[in-house]
C-alpha cells in the first residue's frame, strides 16, 4: 500500500531563510556603516599626531574588533605622519624669507640716472660664494649634534619618530652643509679664474688699439663683458665686443682734440658749438656728461661752468627752469655811489632764490655750476647760491656728481676760449662780470 508524505510550504522555508538572513546580516551592515562614517570623521580632522590618530581610530565601532583593520590603519597613519613631516620641511623652506628673496629675484638692469655714471656691482663672482670663502663651515661637535637631533626630533617627530633617526638626519645634514661650503668655494675659484681671464683679454685688446678713455668708463665696458659672459657668451666674444664699444669710445674722446684748445679763437665760434652739441649727444646717451664736461675743461680749455652749462642745459630739467624763467633780471654792472667802483652783487635776491631752487636740484639731477651760470647772466650773484648750496649740502644730500661740482673752482673772470665760444650765441652775457 502506497504511503503519501505531505510536504512542507515551501515558501514558508524561503521566508524562514531570509529573516535568519537578514537577522544576521543587517547587524553588520549597520556596523560597517557606522565604522565607514566614525573614520570619515577621524579622516576629516587635520594636525593629528600618529599616536592621536591610531588612539581615535580604535574607538571607532568596529575597529577594535578587526587585527586586519588595526594594522592597515597603523600603516596609514605611519605613512601619513612622514608626509606630514616632508610637508611641514617644505612649508617650512618656502616660509625661509632668504630662499624666497633668492627665489623671486628679479634683478633689473641698472638704470641710467642724471648724475653721471654710477658704479654698479658686476662679475661672476656671487656673493654667497664668496661669503663661503669668508665664513668656512666648521662641522659641529658631538654636542652640536645631540642639539641638533633634539630640535629635529622635537619640531618634526612625524619625520623623525624616534631619537636615533633624528640623530641620523643631524649627521647627514651636517655633512651636506659641508659639502655645500666646499662647493661653493670651489665654486668661486673658477668663477674668478674666469673673470681674471676675462679682464686680462680686454685689457690687452685696449692697449693693442691704444684706447684712452677714462678709468670709470673703462670700468663700464669691463662689467658689460663680464655680465655678457654670465648670460652665456664665450670669453673670447665677449671680450671682442668689448674692444669694439672701447673702440667707439676712444675715437669719441679724440674728437676733443679735434675742437682743440689753443687754436680755438682762430675758429667759426657756431661751427664749434656745433660740434660740440652733436658730441653732447652722443655722451648723454651713455649717460656720461660729467665727463664730457670735465673734457671740455681739460682739452678745450674752457671754465668749469661753462662746460657744465653747455653739458647739462637748464632747460632740460623742467621744474628748476621754471624757476629761472620766473625771477626777474635784476640790475647789473658797476655801484659807483659809494665813491669807488663795486661790482653789483645782489646778495640779498639771490640768497631768496636759492632756498627756492636747493630743493629741487637733487631730484631734479641738475648741475649746481649749470644754474649759477643762469643765475649770472640774470645779474644774481652765482657765488653767493654756491655758497648757499656748500653750507647746506648735508640737509640737500647731494648727489656725488654735485657734490663733485661744488668742490670745483668758479672762474672770476671767463677764459679767453669762454669769450670766443660763447659770442653771439644769444646768452652769451659771459663778458658783463
Amino acid at each position: 500500500m502506497a504511503q503519501y508524505i505531505k510536504q512542507g510550504n515551501i515558501f514558508g522555508r524561503i521566508g524562514s531563510g531570509i529573516g535568519q538572513g537578514l537577522a544576521e546580516q543587517l547587524p553588520k551592515e549597520i556596523q560597517r556603516a557606522r565604522m565607514a562614517q566614525g573614520l570619515e570623521e577621524l579622516n576629516n580632522q587635520k594636525d593629528l599626531s600618529n599616536q592621536e590618530y591610531f588612539t581615535r581610530a580604535l574607538g571607532v565601532p568596529g575597529v577594535a574588533e578587526s587585527p586586519q583593520i588595526i594594522q592597515s590603519l597603523e600603516n596609514l597613519a605611519r605613512q601619513e605622519g612622514v608626509a606630514r613631516g616632508f610637508r611641514k620641511i617644505k612649508d617650512q623652506e618656502e616660509a625661509n624669507p632668504l630662499r624666497s628673496a633668492v627665489k623671486n629675484q628679479n634683478i633689473p638692469a641698472s638704470p641710467q640716472s642724471e648724475t653721471g655714471l654710477q658704479p654698479r656691482p658686476s662679475g661672476l663672482v656671487s656673493p654667497k660664494a664668496t661669503q663661503a670663502a669668508i665664513d668656512t663651515y666648521i662641522p659641529k661637535n658631538r654636542d652640536q649634534l645631540l642639539s641638533r637631533a633634539a630640535d629635529l626630533y622635537d619640531q618634526n617627530r612625524e619625520l623623525y619618530p624616534n631619537p636615533e633617526m633624528a640623530m641620523q638626519a643631524a649627521v647627514q645634514e651636517d655633512a651636506q652643509n659641508q659639502a655645500i661650503n666646499q662647493a661653493q668655494q670651489g665654486q668661486r675659484n673658477s668663477q674668478i679664474a674666469v673673470e681674471d681671464r676675462a679682464r686680462e683679454q680686454l685689457s690687452k685688446l685696449r692697449k693693442a688699439a691704444g684706447v684712452e678713455i677714462p678709468d670709470n668708463v673703462y670700468q663700464q665696458v669691463e662689467n658689460d663683458v663680464l655680465d655678457k659672459i654670465k648670460e652665456g657668451e664665450p670669453e673670447t666674444e665677449a671680450a671682442k665686443d668689448g674692444q669694439k664699444k672701447l673702440d667707439e669710445l676712444s675715437r669719441q674722446y679724440k674728437e676733443f682734440d679735434t675742437i682743440s684748445n689753443w687754436t680755438l679763437p682762430f675758429k667759426d665760434p657756431k661751427a664749434t658749438r656745433r660740434s660740440i652739441d652733436s658730441l653732447r649727444s652722443d655722451f648723454k646717451k651713455r649717460n656720461d656728461l660729467e665727463n664730457f664736461a670735465d673734457s671740455l675743461v681739460g682739452r678745450n680749455g674752457l671754465s668749469y661752468s661753462k662746460a657744465y652749462y653747455k653739458a647739462y642745459p637748464v632747460h632740460e630739467y623742467p621744474k628748476v627752469n621754471e624757476v629761472i624763467k620766473s625771477i626777474p633780471k635784476l640790475k647789473g654792472g658797476i655801484d659807483f655811489t659809494k665813491g669807488f667802483a663795486e661790482p653789483i652783487k645782489n646778495e640779498k635776491e639771490t640768497l631768496q632764490v636759492a632756498k627756492k631752487l636747493a630743493p629741487l636740484i637733487k631730484s631734479s639731477g641738475a648741475s649746481p655750476l649749470s644754474i649759477a651760470e643762469e643765475l649770472r647772466m640774470k645779474n644774481y650773484d652765482p657765488d653767493t647760491f654756491l655758497d648757499y648750496l656748500v653750507k647746506n649740502k648735508t640737509q640737500l644730500d647731494l648727489s656725488g656728481r654735485q657734490d663733485r661740482e661744488l668742490n670745483k673752482t668758479r672762474n672770476w673772470f671767463p677764459s679767453l676760449n669762454d669769450l670766443w665760444l660763447f659770442i653771439g650765441e644769444g646768452n652769451d652775457k659771459v663778458v658783463e662780470e
